[in-house]
């Protein structure tokens, strides 16, 4: 699940810019130096810029965009944290820091963006490839809302102040919000009657975090069921936290049967997994897309395991 030098390089460490008003900054303390100087907030765009496909499409349609951009430019200073597989592309500052705010943010899917304060509180963000402009937007516009929230709730007490938190806290991505123990447990203590629902949060929770312990304990093909079967019972806001372990377990299998596919029922099997993916670990936006990418691929089968055995008899070759 990951990934010039010029006057403008040397001086801060910037990627190219885009536009006018707006550069991707590649150094975090130079991008947290920025926010705090013109009080803003920081956009990290987590990518794997040479294996990340929809990493490069997010770039390319989203946020390379000049609607983007002035969208951006107003309210964050802007950070790429890549993690290529060629680590030659980055020097070892770089991707030291880069896996170190990977872990700091608990980041398990690629492409994500989040939103953080100069401080580092995480705002909010999102996960997972996307290609409309809006889907980017709308929970950016969330994140930059929740800075406003975090201040409200700083001069609030008892069950005003666990009200605000848990507006915040719902602001926030399931995907991102597995490590925030502390917060959920401070809601509940400010909220005696659970007027939050914060103890449903902290049920449900529990729900994803048995689900997956089981699942980590079984072969693959039982894993990938039960995985799927609570889906169905978990909540919109545990879903996604399930989703990546389930995208793992089926991109592992998918991998594990090209490599050995001979007949024309290990395509379809394939395929099958394939269309699982997309349909249970996809964001909504890009499914469509992504079944037509599946459709052109598979639509000649026996061509494909043609081409697999093809490749599997080079590989053989090659070892020898």
């Amino acid at each position: 699940m990951m990934k010039l030098f010029s006057l403008c390089a040397a001086v801060s460490c910037f990627v190219a810019p885009v536009c006018a008003t707006a550069v991707w900054n590649t150094d975090y303390a130079v991008a947290r130096e920025r926010a705090q100087a013109e009080g803003k907030n920081i956009l990290l765009f987590f990518t794997g810029s040479d294996w990340c496909g929809w990493c490069a499409t997010l770039r390319r349609e989203v946020l390379d965009t000049p609607e983007f951009m002035q969208f951006a430019a107003e309210r964050f200073i802007l950070l790429e944290v890549d993690l290529p597989n060629d680590t030659s592309r980055l020097s070892a500052e770089t991707l030291s820091q880069n896996r170190d705010l990977m872990l700091k943010y608990n980041i398990t899917m690629f492409p994500s963006l989040i939103a953080i304060s100069p401080e580092g509180m995480l705002l909010g963000g999102l996960a997972g490839g996307r290609n409309e402009r809006e889907a980017v937007i709308s929970p950016l516009r969330q994140a930059h809302e929740n800075a406003t929230l975090l201040e409200q709730a700083n001069s609030e007490q008892g069950a005003q102040r666990a009200a605000t938190l848990m507006r915040y806290y719902r602001n926030i991505p399931s995907v991102f919000r597995d490590n925030m123990n502390a917060l959920r447990e401070e809601i509940a203590t400010l909220d005696t009657t659970d007027r939050t629902g914060v103890l449903a949060e902290i049920r449900d929770l529990e729900l994803v975090r048995r689900t997956l312990t089981q699942a980590s304990g079984m072969q693959a093909d039982k894993a990938i069921t039960l995985l799927i079967e609570t889906l169905a019972l978990a909540s919109d806001a545990r879903r996604q936290t399930l989703q990546i372990a389930l995208a793992n377990l089926l991109r592992e299998r998918i991998r594990q049967r090209t490599l050995t596919a001979d007949t024309l029922d290990d395509i379809e099997a394939i395929r099958l997994d394939n269309l699982s993916l997309i349909q249970h670990c996809l964001h909504p936006d890009a499914r469509a897309a992504a079944l037509a990418r599946l459709n052109r691929d598979f639509s000649s089968p026996e061509l494909l395991l043609e081409k697999l055995r093809r490749e599997r008899e080079e590989r053989g070759a090659d070892s020898k």
